[in-house]
């Protein structure tokens, strides 16, 4: 990478018309780190990690975490930094949170990659919430199983 600025919650490299980046649920910016060369060639590549997720700036105390609120997060991260109406390419909720900056007239485009949000009712929301809830719940248990039983040859093989 030939990025200029490298934090824990965000990474901004190269020159030209700023590009946003945005993962998707349970990820960081650094899903993006095998594309950011070739993106830097053309644009001012900001890459971020999500309020809440491992390494992202904290979500407000007592917050319901919603579609709006990271939204309106994002927006005052891209007014601290200068940033009006960026390019935005987001992958599941990023592709979601780059849709609503576009509804919200903040972006010059957007690339949304299988952008979540595609349910239109409560009982549609229940099936795809249920299993990320599940899965959010045991990831430390299983990342620990995963560590515990790579140790061995037999099971890395």
């Amino acid at each position: 990478m030939s990025g200029d600025m490298t934090s824990s919650d965000s990474y901004e490299g190269g020159s030209g018309s700023p590009l946003v980046l945005l993962h998707g649920l349970g990820g960081t910016w650094h899903i993006w780190k095998p594309v950011l060369a070739l993106l830097e060639r053309r644009h001012r590549v900001i890459a971020l990690t999500l309020p809440g997720h491992l390494g992202g700036p904290s979500l407000p105390e007592g917050a319901e975490v919603t579609v709006d609120l990271l939204a309106d997060l994002l927006i005052a991260d891209l007014d601290r930094r200068g940033i009006e109406r960026p390019h935005v390419a987001g992958n599941s909720l990023g592709g979601w949170l780059a849709l609503e900056l576009a509804r919200r007239g903040r972006v010059a485009s957007v690339t949304a990659l299988s952008p979540a949000g595609g349910w239109t009712t409560a009982e549609e929301y229940q099936k795809v919430e249920k299993p990320f809830r599940m899965v959010f719940a045991l990831i430390a248990l299983l990342i620990f199983l995963f560590a515990l039983f790579l140790r061995f040859a037999v099971v890395r093989r």
